[in-house]
């Protein structure tokens, strides 16, 4: 690489030459005239037109160097191969799970998409090709189960993600005392206490009508109002129902109530 000098002044035994001084190769960095503007790859020690090869859309960036020829350059229409014609494009992809809340032994229907792909793999299932539906199958696992989705092409790969909840659900409800003694000078009561886990929304009842209603928290778990002192005149049976994503679950708690002169 050279620069271009001229009309230099002899001065003190000393070239003198005016300023600024420039790259005769297009660089923008004297003195060395390696860097490359905006719009400029760096060829063969020569700042060039960066986008030339870069089709009807264009490129924009660049400021090529020696390490790094086409330094940003990128084409305008998003394809990945500036310089090569911006014609190959990443693959786009699309994976969902639906429903996306399940039952622990319930499936979920997978759907993915792609375009500019050649081939796409499942990661949690088998896509076996670049668009499609396909059950999950059983899922036995609770928890948050993962899929994923890598979809690849001439411009390259590209992987995305979707998930499931598996809950499993759990319902309680326990009464203390178990057995109380029937007394006319007092009331009874019993301390009814319940809790629910991997439920959509629960009601719980008893002899004299309903103690705590509503759905469940966003982590799925219902407590409502627990504990209740509940009063005793006659047997009671105490009861949490829940709905799920399937079939509804229930618990059940019973108080005795027994006559002064029996022992417990």
């Amino acid at each position: 690489m050279s620069v271009t000098v001229s009309n230099s002044t002899y001065v003190s035994d000393t070239c003198v030459y005016p300023t600024p001084l420039s790259c005769d190769n297009g660089s923008i960095n004297y003195p060395a005239c390696d860097q490359c503007p905006d719009g400029r790859a760096f060829i063969g020690q020569s700042c060039v037109d960066a986008g030339a090869s870069c089709g009807p859309s264009g490129c924009s960036g660049a400021g090529g160097t020696p390490y790094n020829p086409t330094g940003s350059l990128q084409c305008n229409n998003g394809a990945v191969n500036p310089g090569e014609g911006c014609t190959l494009f990443s693959p786009t992809v699309s994976l969902s799970a639906s429903p996306s809340s399940i039952d622990i032994g319930q499936s979920v229907t997978l759907t993915w998409s792609s375009t500019n792909a050649t081939s796409c793999t499942g990661g949690g299932f088998t896509a076996g090709s670049t668009s499609g539906t396909r059950s999950s199958g059983a899922l036995n696992t609770p928890g948050i189960i993962p899929f994923q989705l890598t979809c690849s092409g001439p411009g390259g790969s590209v992987s995305i993600s979707a998930s499931v909840e598996v809950l499993n659900p759990v319902v309680n409800i326990s009464a203390n005392p178990t057995r109380v003694q029937k007394d006319s000078s007092s009331q009874i009561s019993s301390q009814i206490t319940w809790s629910a886990s991997g439920v959509q929304s629960c009601t719980v009842s008893g002899p004299s009508g309903t103690l705590a209603s509503g759905p469940a928290d966003e982590d799925h778990t219902f407590s409502t109002g627990s504990p209740v002192s509940a009063p005793i005149t006659t047997q009671s049976i105490f009861t949490i129902s829940c709905e799920t994503h399937g079939a509804p679950v229930k618990a059940t708690t019973m108080v005795n109530v027994v006559p002064l002169y029996e022992e417990f």
